[in-house]
């Protein structure tokens, strides 16, 4: 088995996720409050995170750049 997750349907907001300390690229439902903690998808490693939202700053990945 490879240890890889299937990124949920429903994470369809990808996002830049950068604090001092690590960089992340990220999906998470749209609906997901950023300033709290949640559950993202890492589209590096493929597999789930729990992030604590109040450490990062996030950009919204543009709509036409594939960075995968």
């Amino acid at each position: 088995m490879s240890g890889k997750t299937a990124c949920p349907s429903h994470y369809t907001r990808e996002l830049y996720a950068d604090s001092s300390l690590v960089e992340l690229h990220i999906r998470v439902d749209p609906k997901t409050d950023l300033d709290g903690k949640f559950t993202a998808y890492c589209c590096d490693e493929h597999e789930l995170l729990s992030v604590n939202g109040w450490l990062f700053s996030f950009e919204d990945v543009p709509a036409n750049k594939d960075i995968s």
